[in-house]
């Protein structure tokens, strides 16, 4: 996804006033949003004024005191932009990425059991709140008797069920079919997974190889919402893919 961004040389910006936009940067709690909820990334709002030196003002939806916040352009997108998260999910790194342009993990260190459990479903259902679709990759069941799988199972559903509350749907993807989708072989491996989508997104700071798996899932996730083209590859990767039948924006 790419964002508009401003030509200084023409002196042009690319909202104007009165365009819809959706936020991809969180903001500090203000008048009018309660502490926990502040100002999350995804907030509706309508462009109020543009900056005499960048940036916009913007009136936020349901905040009744209707005081435009201060956005830069790349911390806005139109309206209808489709907002996808991909979830590596894993006991001791939980790759998570989006189709804004972003990777990081989920490391619950220390913790473990339903401790652990709890800290990265709460860490999830943050970042979920205002995504339109969740993508996930499916379990590799020939793993299905090492050590930890139990647990794996039940944060699996325990995930899946939070997205269901939040009316996030969810789309899952099979192991291979990911890499089939990201390198064009179902049978690569994590460093050639890691390369494809450090190739494929430039600016994003790719640290470790749950961080690539994740952002290939909102990669192909936002590729399929978006009826975007498709290599013959990439082609039947999404045919072997499980896919909600209603997405939101």
């Amino acid at each position: 996804m790419t964002t508009p961004t401003a030509d200084p040389a023409m002196g042009t910006a690319p909202y104007k006033v009165g365009d819809r936009v959706r936020t991809t940067a969180p903001a500090p709690s203000t008048p009018g949003f309660p502490a926990d909820y502040a100002v999350p990334v995804g907030t509706p709002g309508t462009i109020a004024n543009i900056g005499a030196y960048g940036g916009y003002g913007v009136l936020l939806d349901n905040d009744p005191h209707q005081l435009p916040a201060h956005y830069d352009a790349d911390e806005l997108v139109p309206a209808g932009t489709m907002f996808v998260l991909g979830l590596d999910l894993s006991l001791t790194s939980t790759g998570v990425a989006s189709s804004l342009g972003w990777a990081e993990r989920i490391r619950p260190r220390q913790l473990r059991g339903l401790e652990r459990l709890r800290y990265i479903r709460e860490r999830i259902t943050g970042y979920a709140r205002p995504y339109s679709l969740a993508v996930l990759e499916g379990p590799a069941y020939g793993r299905a008797t090492q050590a930890g799988h139990d647990e794996m199972a039940a944060l699996r559903w325990m995930v899946r069920d939070d997205l269901d509350r939040l009316g996030v749907p969810v789309a899952i993807i099979p192991p291979s079919t990911l890499k089939l989708w990201a390198t064009g072989r179902g049978n690569a491996d994590k460093v050639s997974m890691t390369k494809a989508m450090s190739a494929r997104f430039p600016d994003v700071e790719i640290t470790s190889s749950d961080e690539a798996d994740a952002l290939a899932l909102a990669d192909m996730g936002n590729a399929w919402a978006t009826a975007a083209p498709l290599t013959p590859a990439q082609g039947r990767a999404v045919q072997g893919a499980t896919w909600p039948e209603v997405i939101t924006q």
